[in-house]
């Protein structure tokens, strides 16, 4: 799968990412082998959050992981009220706890560039789902979620398509950018 950058970082990423949200909702079983399916199709970025079923998402990529650690690419969200320094420290070592990260990020956060990543998942209100040729709008890297493993397969071979420059034309036309918001809006 073509990798790309991570922002600012010299860590190259696959196009393809696997989002967690709403992961603990599943089979607990079923969405470690679903993860680990991502894995084997080289979809090595997972995302989750600490706000994920308060940290129980963060246990199951845990577990998901074992033995693979050091070919993932992991990215954890921290809540709003976390959202300083200290609380970005503090929710990092939490994530410790859940042993899904090995490193805490603080000196590493000092000496490196941050890349930040979006919280709104694709196919949330008008914007356009992963497995559309629309999800490729951002032309950078893309995190999706699947429950099952068919739709991980499916996740994947999304990185496969390829757009016209008429079709990011409409697609730049149907969500055209605007003023930026001065507060953080929510889904």
């Amino acid at each position: 799968m073509e990798g790309r950058a991570f922002g600012p970082t010299k860590f190259r990423v696959p196009v393809i990412g696997q989002g967690t949200w709403h992961l603990e909702e599943d089979d607990r079983r079923l969405a470690i082998t679903t993860l680990r399916l991502g894995l084997d199709l080289d979809m090595t970025h997972i995302d989750t959050a600490e706000l994920y079923d308060d940290g129980a998402v963060e246990q199951i990529v845990g577990e998901a992981i074992v033995g693979r650690r050091d070919d993932v690419f992991l990215v954890s969200k921290v809540l709003p009220q976390h959202a300083t320094r200290q609380g970005t420290i503090e929710a990092c070592e939490g994530s410790l706890q859940q042993q899904v990260i090995e490193h805490a990020v603080g000196p590493w956060d000092e000496q490196h560039r941050i890349a930040t990543v979006a919280y709104a998942p694709l196919g949330s209100g008008r914007f356009p789902g992963p497995r559309t040729k629309g999800g490729r709008v951002l032309r950078e890297i893309a995190i999706a979620t699947a429950a099952k493993p068919e739709h991980t397969a499916e996740n994947a071979a999304a990185a496969d398509l390829s757009l016209t420059a008429r079709e990011i034309a409409r697609i730049d036309a149907a969500f055209p950018l605007g003023r930026r918001p001065r507060t953080l809006p929510t889904l």
